[in-house]
């Protein structure tokens, strides 16, 4: 790659076979993100692994706040970001405290055991209840409304093109 210069310590090496092992290697993960929406991937990734990451507000969104986010989340400037970057990989204290975050973050808010254990509990209520649950459902009561009332006009509408249209 062009973006590739050894003699400024900025490596641009292509595709990455071994994710985990690529991960270990690396001091930090900066993922300076500015849209997306949902959980990032790549930041899963480098706390399964145990790096350490620098993003942004929209990068963290749903992971963890500042207090409790495995690393550093930066402003949305490229100056901050690139400070918070090279604050987090000098400072040895800092990157152990940011590496140690991960672990109550997988304990608690992203333990699959205990979320699979309330979705099966959750199902398991629906299934009981399923026709209970359905009646109190006022979003699909009222889709449900709009669906027969939208056929009805639809057809009407067609029924009195058919008499103003001459058939050939």
């Amino acid at each position: 790659s062009k973006l590739d210069s050894p003699s400024e310590k900025f490596r641009v090496q292509g595709r990455v076979e071994d994710l985990r092992s690529m991960f270990r290697g690396a001091r930090i993960l900066l993922a300076p993100l500015r849209y997306g929406a949902g959980l990032k991937g790549k930041l899963f990734d480098a706390m399964e692994n145990g790096t350490p990451s620098v993003t942004t507000e929209i990068g963290a969104e749903g992971v963890a706040d500042r207090e409790s986010f495995p690393g550093l989340i930066a402003a949305d400037t490229p100056q901050e970001i690139a400070w918070a970057a090279v604050s987090l990989y000098q400072n040895k204290a800092q990157w152990y405290e940011a590496q140690q975050k991960v672990y109550p973050l997988f304990a608690t808010d992203f333990n699959k055991a205990h979320f699979k254990r309330s979705f099966f509990d959750r199902l398991e209520r629906l299934r009981k209840d399923l026709i209970t649950i359905r009646h109190q459902n006022f979003w699909q009561q009222l889709i449900l409304q709009h669906r027969l009332q939208s056929t009805r006009y639809l057809s009407r509408w067609i029924e009195t093109k058919n008499k103003n249209t001459p058939i050939h």
